[in-house]
């Protein structure tokens, strides 16, 4: 069996945004995604940049978020998410 394949097909099929106000914090987990070919990673520095950007984007499987952020935390980020 050949997992070079696989990963080739998960990276196509998942796709990811980063909420972080802390640079450290984004590129630790944006690596992390990277190394593990997790697919399309997209990084945002707060949760009204993360909405900005998710209204210009198709579609995104998950979103990791900080929790206490400025101008917009994560709690308020998923609700505005989840509203639509």
């Amino acid at each position: 069996m050949s997992f070079g394949k696989d990963k080739e097909l998960l990276a196509d099929r998942f796709s990811f945004m980063i909420v972080d106000d802390h640079d450290f914090m984004l590129h630790l987990i944006h690596e992390a995604l990277n190394a593990a070919n997790a697919g399309k990673i997209d990084k945002a520095s707060n949760g009204r940049s993360a909405i900005s950007a998710l209204k210009k984007i198709r579609k995104i499987d998950f979103i990791i978020t900080d929790f206490n952020m400025p101008k917009m935390n994560g709690m308020e980020l998923l609700r505005a998410v989840r509203v639509g």
